[in-house]
Formats: C-alpha cells, sequence, structure tokens
C-alpha cells in the first residue's frame, strides 16, 4: 500500500496540477448515548469509520499558480525530477513584526533622503535672523 508520501510525489513522479481540498466530519456519538448502549448490548465504544460521515469541497487550488505550491530546484533534485530553467518556485510573503519594521525603516530612509534632497534643490534655509546665511 502506497502511504500518503512528501510532496504529493505518490503518482510516480508526477507532480499535481490542482489540488482539492475537502472537509470531512462525523458527529461523535455522546457519552450517554454509548454507554445506555453498552449496557444493552455488552458493546462498548464505537466504530468511527462506520459513523456516517458528511463532505464538502473547501477549494481546489491551482498548482503552478498558487504561492508555495510548486517543488523548488532543490527539492527536484532531491526527489531526482528534472530542473526548472527559471526554478518556478513562487514563495509565500510571510509579514511578521520584523518585516514590518524593516519596511518602516526603510520608509523613514527614503522620506529622509527626499527630504535632504529637497532641501539640497532649493537652497540654504533662511538664518533665524531672516537672512540666508553663507555657506
Amino acid at each position: 500500500m502506497m502511504g500518503h508520501g512528501p510532496l504529493g510525489l505518490n503518482h510516480g513522479g508526477e507532480l499535481p496540477q490542482r489540488v482539492k481540498f475537502v472537509k470531512r466530519w462525523t458527529r461523535i456519538p455522546k457519552p450517554e448515548t454509548l454507554i445506555k448502549k453498552g449496557l444493552e448490548t455488552g458493546v462498548w465504544g464505537y466504530e468511527p469509520w462506520a459513523i456516517k460521515s458528511r463532505q464538502k469541497e473547501q477549494e481546489v487550488i491551482q498548482c503552478d499558480k498558487t504561492p508555495h505550491a510548486q517543488l523548488d530546484n532543490e527539492m527536484r533534485a532531491r526527489h531526482g525530477l528534472p530542473l526548472l530553467d527559471d526554478d518556478g518556485f513562487k514563495p509565500i510573503r510571510n509579514h511578521t513584526w520584523w518585516s514590518r519594521k524593516l519596511a518602516e525603516e526603510k520608509k523613514a530612509e527614503r522620506e529622509a533622503t527626499k527630504d535632504a534632497e529637497r532641501v539640497k534643490r532649493s537652497g540654504p534655509a533662511p538664518s533665524e535672523s531672516g537672512r540666508y546665511s553663507r555657506p
């Protein structure tokens, strides 16, 4: 029996084109019901696979378009798959407190640079007396 291997590589090395997520759920019997049934029949517990289940398709993702749904060249090499020229890997953009802080710092730096250039282009600032000072 073939198990659920890493990265969906259970199909003779063929990578999936799309992945369908299906939600599956059941109603677990209440303990009172199981105790009553156990006292009446002498059979305790329940068989989870015998319970009626429901399922609903959640979403289908396209592997070539969805971020982090492809194998990068490192993983392809590890599994003996052909490498891609452009790598084809679309990484996830994780925004954490640290990345936000760095972005804010870069933005402040850009604004400071713009302000400095604006001052440089407009000439020297007037002194407190209202006259321009000489460099």
